[in-house]
């Protein structure tokens, strides 16, 4: 697994570290869509046949989820910053050889027209050796408080989805929403998640750190600000009806996300919050 090139989704910036790893992110949506670590594996999956057309959110990377997770509000599904175009803040190598890249994106008449609220988000995305931080931070430069739920929706590149587990969430319950009806409570389980049909769960108060065997190598998920776990993939049934994925391409990623969903966060005037979620590729 080699870096791939997301030419066709637009203004991308691609920083290497001093070590090799490589960083690829894009301004639509302030989305990372690719990290190598220095022995040249991708290690997040970004679906073929994704597109911007007609503004729409790009399939895979990490899509920024905010104010809004999923359908759980009056808002687009997962909010507004994921197709907002964002500026650059900047794109250098840190101290320890590092690559580092930040983006901004602020309140406008756009968003202003769906959510009535000032604020400025800033995503911080460094890779160096085996690890990816990302960092979401979010300013309320409005006059008056307000409550939001957020995600980093990562979509993390796995050999064959039969042959996947993730661990550490064992003996935790959780909220599925897989059902027809809806959210229902799901029963912990002794064992390690795995996956086959439809997995769309929400854990509050998730312990970590979690590690997904891909079937590649081994990832380990840390995570600060973000107090909740959400673990998603959509199957085989629904994937077949969703446009932008190829053909089993839900079998090459699960979705491991940092989020901040149960209890929202809520930030007074000139208030900031930041959530960060640390990924480290053990092998």
């Amino acid at each position: 697994m080699t870096a791939q090139s997301f030419s066709s989704l637009g203004p991308c910036i691609e920083a290497c570290a001093t070590d090799g790893s490589r960083l690829v992110v894009t301004t639509f949506g302030g989305q990372v869509l690719g990290w190598n670590t220095p022995d040249g594996r991708e290690r997040l999956f970004v679906s073929a046949t994704a597109t911007t057309a007609g503004g729409q959110a790009i399939r895979g990377g990490v899509p920024v989820c905010w104010p809004q997770f999923s359908g759980q509000g009056p808002l687009p599904k997962h909010g507004l910053l994921r197709n907002r175009d964002w500026s650059v803040l900047t794109n250098d190598i840190d101290g320890d050889g590092r690559a580092r890249v930040a983006l901004r994106c602020e309140a406008d008449a756009v968003t202003r027209a769906q959510w009535p609220h000032a604020f400025a988000a800033t995503l911080v995305a460094t890779v160096g050796g085996d690890t990816l931080e990302l960092a979401l931070t979010v300013r309320n430069t409005d006059a008056a408080p307000f409550s939001f739920t957020t995600a980093l929706h990562g979509y993390w590149r796995v050999a064959e989805l039969a042959d996947v587990s993730l661990h550490g969430l064992e003996g935790h319950a959780f909220r599925d929403f897989t059902g027809t009806a809806g959210e229902a409570a799901g029963a912990p389980s002794a064992a390690a998640l795995r996956f086959g049909p439809e997995t769309d769960r929400v854990y509050a108060d998730a312990p970590q750190p979690l590690t997904l065997d891909t079937g590649h190598g081994r990832l380990a998920f840390l995570q600060a600000g973000f107090t909740d776990t959400v673990v998603w993939n959509p199957g085989a049934e629904r994937a077949a009806a969703i446009g932008d994925l190829e053909v089993d391409g839900w079998r090459r990623f699960v979705c491991v996300e940092a989020a901040r969903i149960a209890v929202p966060v809520t930030l007074a005037p000139g208030a900031a919050w930041t959530g960060t979620q640390t990924v480290r590729a053990l092998d």
